[in-house]
């Protein structure tokens, strides 16, 4: 099988995330090359081996299928508009655009570009997803959203309703989420009481709704765990199971995980979500030690080629600037409700 050849125009900590996937992906990806803004994120690559540049458009021309753009907010607009005008196939980091100007600058881009939006498309989101899709809930009306903030909240909130690109109603306010941290992005950190902002918000999608509940600390803290419970005419269901309507009487029901590596000697990583003798999901990549998160961004690779060889989209700018636009809404209603 040939290798997908991807480059990276970027050296922040998702430029990073994605290096360590590829890097535990080697039989399926390449990196063709990493863009860096200047000498000083150009040596450590150099000491690695990586081939790097400082023009994006000369990365693109190193033959990759295409480029993934990890950039700075402000700087990915440029960068995706300059490299699609090169020629290139891009793969951009969200959000599409942080107000509705620069929303409206990439819903129109033309070119080979989509977003690497991977909340919908982790494992237990992807199964809830399909649970909801085969009807074991019924109607889908109700999400209570506790995971996630902006465009990535924005996307799943519409993916596990199902509302297309239908712009809601927001009714928003923040609060005072006061916790004690002790970890953080780079890892642990010793004890500190802090605050933190919450975003609480009702998003009405006509007959359906989704209650939006977000505090930064869901994404790192040990005490603020993510909730997300779907609801429908005849059941309900988050990412561990819930109960339905059985004929004339209910049943619960359990998401099973199945992990290589507990029972056997693979890779400690995730291949399976089932409901009873059903699978909803399966993980893309057999045998890889990987994380549920990476097993989503490796997703977007595959579609991403997919998109680039076939021509079928999976979430393209004008998609990701409507999550992005829902997101501004969100805030701006939360700044107002005050």
């Amino acid at each position: 099988m040939e290798k997908i050849r991807v480059g990276i125009v970027g050296t922040g900590w998702r430029a990073q995330a994605w290096l360590r996937l590829l890097a535990k992906l080697q039989n399926r990806f390449a990196l063709a090359g990493v863009c860096c803004h200047g000498e000083a994120g150009a040596g450590p690559l150099r000491a690695a081996g990586v081939p790097v540049f400082f023009e994006p458009a000369r990365l693109w021309e190193q033959g990759c299928d295409f480029v993934l753009v990890c950039v700075a907010k402000a700087a990915a607009y440029g960068v995706c508009r300059g490299l699609l005008q090169a020629g290139a196939a891009v793969l951009c980091e969200t959000p599409a655009g942080t107000d509705e100007a620069e929303c409206a600058a990439f819903a129109s881009l033309g070119g080979r570009l989509q977003f690497a939006e991977q909340y919908p498309l982790l494992p237990r989101f992807a199964a809830l997803r399909a649970a909801a899709e085969r009807g074991m809930l019924g109607r889908v009306h109700t999400l209570l959203l506790s995971c996630c903030h902006g465009c990535h909240a924005a996307a799943l909130a519409r993916a596990l309703l199902g509302t297309g690109t239908l712009f809601p109603q927001v009714r928003a306010l923040r609060a005072e989420d006061v916790y004690v941290r002790i970890r953080g992005r780079e890892g642990e950190l010793p004890p500190a009481l802090q605050a933190a902002e919450r975003v609480l918000a009702v998003l009405r999608f006509g007959g359906k709704t989704a209650l939006y509940d977000f505090s930064y600390p869901q994404y790192f803290s040990a005490i603020r765990r993510p909730r997300v419970l779907l609801q429908g005419t005849e059941g309900e269901a988050d990412a561990a199971g819930g109960a339905r309507i059985d004929g004339e009487d209910f049943s619960a029901f359990a998401f099973s995980y199945r992990r290589g590596g507990a029972d056997d000697l693979a890779a400690p990583c995730l291949e399976t979500v089932s409901c009873g003798q059903e699978v909803l999901y399966r993980a893309p990549f057999a045998g890889a030690p990987l994380s549920d998160e990476e097993l989503a961004m490796g997703e977007c690779l595959l579609k991403m080629q997919r998109f680039v060889q076939e021509g079928v989209p999976f979430y393209g700018p004008r998609e990701a600037a409507l999550d992005a636009r829902i997101a501004a809404a969100v805030h701006a209603a939360a700044r107002e409700g005050e």
